[in-house]
């Protein structure tokens, strides 16, 4: 359903905001989590060249992106590779983040030893991800020492865990687990994030608490998608992909070239796309329930949770498709005055300046 406009072959680059590179090393994990959004698992085993991740980084930094992700896959799986690519952007000024499960903080010493490697080598953020589904495979304490390694370290930290009803690991469940094992360290520094745990098929839904599901009277307060158009995804089987990946496997729209292509003629062309800058400004949530308000049959209310879910049911149900193909100019307008007001009152840096010209141009040439 991709929708190119404009007449450029590569596109041009466009102030859709602060841009991130998300780089999987491997799809490779030491979990197998169920609807593992990257279809991840131990048996997983396709990988990128350093020498492409390395290229893909200088590339980023040429183009200002404001930072860049190692995530999975379990990216500590390629360890030195892992390790150079990290030092590579502190040596471009690059901010960095790592995202991991924490399988390798087996004892307090190993996670300290591990913490100090990744700074030595430059890191500057740490997210671990945790949840029923991961602590099938990776116990709590893992989780736990690492965590405390990085806040010793005075590493930025963040825990992400995952968030769906009936479930045995929440916020308050990881400090109760953490406070046992560190009763005097200081959290202040800690965040911790409950996030949606989506099924992978937008057929299947999956019980949260309470008001997490969209429905019609929340679809209004749903924000536009701040991923799609702002993070490329480097993934392990050398595919780039213009958002955070979640999914991405299923979706070929999302995918905008490989790892041999020039970065800033895939951003170009992903710009290019009418209905990706939807997704971006109105949101898979609302166009949802924008399209059910054109075709009663797409029945969507209390079924997603997470935008990702919510956007795969969009790319995937010939309905939306023939809706959004047939309506999009409805929401013209909306688009037009959202970038107005960013460029006006956000100060967004951007190494090519476009006039308001040229993105109304995506718009309305249709």
């Amino acid at each position: 359903m991709s929708r190119e406009v404009g007449s450029q072959s590569g596109g041009s680059i466009h102030n859709f905001g602060r841009r991130t590179l998300s780089v999987m090393l491997t799809y490779q994990c030491t979990a197998e989590c169920s609807d593992c959004g990257t279809l991840s698992s131990p048996k997983v085993k396709e990988s990128i060249p350093l020498e492409s991740a390395m290229n893909l980084i200088e590339q980023a930094s040429d183009l200002g992106f404001s930072i860049v992700v190692f995530t999975g896959g379990e990216a500590t799986l390629r360890w030195k590779e892992l390790l150079t690519c990290i030092t590579r952007t502190k040596e471009l000024r690059l901010p960095n983040r790592l995202v991991t499960n924490a399988h390798w903080g087996t004892s307090r010493q190993t996670a300290k030893q591990k913490i100090s490697d990744l700074m030595d080598a430059g890191l500057g953020e740490i997210n671990f991800s945790t949840g029923d589904e991961h602590v099938r495979f990776i116990p709590l304490e893992r989780v736990v020492y690492a965590t405390s390694a990085a806040l010793d370290a005075g590493l930025r930290t963040s825990v992400m865990v995952e968030s769906r009803l009936n479930r045995s690991v929440t916020r308050d469940s990881f400090l109760a687990s953490f406070k046992n094992s560190f009763p005097t360290q200081e959290l202040d520094k800690l965040s911790i994030v409950e996030s949606p745990w989506m099924p992978i098929d937008p057929a299947r839904t999956t019980e949260y608490d309470s008001n997490l599901a969209v429905n019609e009277n929340t679809a209004v307060l749903q924000n536009g998608c701040d991923s799609i158009l702002t993070t490329y995804t480097v993934q392990g089987n050398g595919q780039i992909g213009a958002c955070c990946g979640l999914g991405m496997r299923l979706v070929p729209e999302l995918n905008i070239g490989t790892i041999e292509s020039k970065l800033t003629t895939l951003v170009g062309e992903a710009e290019q796309d009418f209905v990706k800058i939807l997704i971006r400004y109105v949101g898979p949530h609302r166009i949802l329930k924008w399209a059910a308000e054109k075709d009663p049959a797409i029945a969507w209310e209390n079924k997603y949770a997470h935008h990702c879910q919510a956007c795969l049911r969009l790319y995937s149900d010939e309905r939306v498709r023939k809706v959004i193909l047939e309506h999009h100019s409805e929401f013209e307008d909306e688009i037009l005055d959202t970038m107005m007001l960013q460029r006006k009152y956000i100060n967004i840096f951007n190494p090519v300046q476009h006039t308001l010209q040229s993105i109304e141009k995506i718009v309305t040439e249709m």
